[in-house]
């Protein structure tokens, strides 16, 4: 018998944990944080204990209470015995935190099925942040194209456009149906195409079940929905105006938008202009460097792009600061 069982992402924003069952086949699709978790009990640094692993969150109803999918080491406080894993893998559709997350408390001998290029961001992440942590895991990386099999499902990993590269749609042929995952896609951003391309695809599948996001899925509302080239047109403008006044421009960004990054470079390189970031995003695009679908500047050569370093200690900028 094929199931789904939702954890997570039904009436909130992210948080998705969707478990996808196939006889004796148990596999999940994205493990991530909802963006208002635990509010009724948690704000700003008041959070779950961490040392406490799971305990708080179970006590307050935060995760589920599910035998043989927790790491042994975050169930050591709990009344939650630790057990072999009773699952086959975990799918991520891309690197945002109401998808990956919760991550960090699954059993680290579980497979988890990503895109390389979102190992290059969620490495890159725990590297810069000290709110990353996805833990050890198994993973295994795939582009469009490749499939993924786990006993009787056949896992077709598909690009789609989102505000975070490597984003990924599935369509799952289980041993009933064929079940379509879009993940987070978009049709305003400049990727299009890939999102297009997916649809297709799950179109020509004929899927029996469609799990689709709805966060933006309203008939009406006050909020614009820019395309990028329509953003680029903008921000050319503010450094056309700002260059008749001689002034500086600031500009701010989802810190893994890359294609809002790429806008403010754009507009900053064709003006004239020197483009100075955070060490973070520094280090971010250093280590896209090595995926050659994205073509991103290199912040080490291109002489576009400072890096701009807060003093510190000495107030010299002396290496030995950092």
């Amino acid at each position: 018998m094929v199931f789904l069982t939702f954890y997570g992402g039904v009436n909130e924003i992210g948080g998705n944990k969707i478990l996808l069952g196939d006889g004796d086949t148990r596999v999940w699709l994205d493990f991530g944080q909802s963006f208002d978790m635990g509010t009724e009990y948690f704000i700003n640094w008041l959070q779950p204990r961490r040392g406490n692993g799971l305990r708080d969150y179970f006590e307050f109803g935060l995760l589920p209470r599910i035998s043989g999918l927790y790491s042994e080491d975050v169930l050591g406080f709990t009344d939650l015995g630790y057990e072999e894993p009773r699952f086959q893998g975990v799918f991520l559709t891309h690197g945002h935190a109401d998808h990956v997350n919760h991550l960090c408390f699954v059993d680290p001998d579980i497979p988890v099925n990503l895109g390389k290029g979102t190992r290059f961001f969620m490495d890159s992440m725990e590297k810069t942040s000290p709110f990353a942590n996805y833990g050890r895991h198994d993973y295994r990386g795939f582009r469009t194209g490749d499939v993924v099999r786990v006993d009787d499902l056949e896992v077709h990993p598909i690009h789609v456009d989102h505000s975070i590269p490597a984003a990924y749609g599935y369509i799952i042929h289980t041993s009933e149906n064929t079940i379509v995952y879009t993940g987070d896609m978009r049709v305003h951003g400049p990727r299009s195409d890939m999102t297009r391309e997916f649809l297709q695809a799950a179109h020509d599948a004929e899927p029996d079940v469609l799990i689709c996001e709805g966060t933006r899925m309203v008939r009406s509302g006050k909020r614009k929905h820019l395309s990028e080239e329509e953003v680029a047109a903008g921000v050319r403008d503010v450094c056309a105006e700002a260059d008749r006044d001689n002034k500086s421009v600031i500009f701010t960004q989802p810190s893994r938008d890359m294609d809002r990054w790429r806008t403010f470079y754009e507009a900053a390189r064709d003006n004239g202009r020197v483009l100075v970031i955070h060490p973070k995003t520094a280090y971010l695009l250093d280590a896209l460097q090595e995926d050659e679908h994205l073509d991103l500047p290199d912040p080490m050569r291109d002489d576009f792009i400072r890096v701009y370093y807060k003093r510190k200690k000495s107030g010299q900028y002396d290496e030995r600061d950092y």
